[in-house]
């Protein structure tokens, strides 16, 4: 599936643009207020990040000013009761950042203050999304200049370990200087074993 789409862009509604690309094929893309803020004007070029959503009921193409944004938006569909029109309007209210700082300092009261969400929702919010909001900018940081210890934090991520936590966990084990003597198999394998038990500390 695509990642993103470039083009002109022919309208602006209130919640969808409509992207004209080099092949003739104008795209109809919903999108949130955030986003119509942070495109162009109407003739102008630019380029959305995407995610196509297809279900039993609804078939819909959802564009995003950054990556980060579409990762908000696809983290809030994963937690129960909020689907991608809530998911639209809370992106339309916070931005990705200012959700990531948030979830990181349990501010609760922030999350309560979005419209449509209330007290109960956000505390549900910061159970599930705590420590996986990781902004672009992280994600673009591999742990000790490495981008094969990407993976290990990933893996870690995937298993439950809040991904900060997991990035630190790395980076302080891969600086020991008998894991950097290792071959890389081998040092992988052992900083993912190594990086498991300092989590579990």
């Amino acid at each position: 599936m695509f990642n993103s789409l470039s083009g002109t862009l022919t309208y602006k509604g209130i919640d969808n643009i409509y992207l004209l690309n080099s092949c003739g094929i104008e795209w109809d893309i919903t999108v949130s207020a955030k986003t119509l803020q942070a495109l162009p004007p109407v003739g102008d070029e630019c380029q959305v990040y995407t995610y196509y959503l297809h279900t039993e009921n609804m078939v819909k193409l959802y564009g995003f000013f950054s990556k980060d944004e579409r990762t908000f938006f696809l983290e809030l569909n994963k937690v129960n009761g909020i689907g991608p029109k809530q998911a639209m309007k809370m992106l339309s209210s916070i931005s990705a950042k200012q959700m990531s700082e948030a979830l990181d300092k349990d501010d609760v009261a922030l999350l309560a203050g979005i419209p449509g969400v209330g007290k109960k929702t956000a505390q549900k919010l910061m159970l599930a999304m705590r420590g996986k909001l990781v902004m672009d900018e992280e994600l673009a940081a591999a742990p000790a200049g490495n981008p094969k210890f990407a993976d290990i934090v990933n893996a870690l991520s995937d298993m439950g370990f809040e991904y900060r936590k997991a990035l630190k966990a790395v980076e302080e084990v891969a600086k020991d200087s008998d894991i950097m003597n290792m071959k890389d198999d081998e040092r992988e394998k052992e900083i993912f074993k190594r990086a498991i038990v300092l989590l579990s500390t």
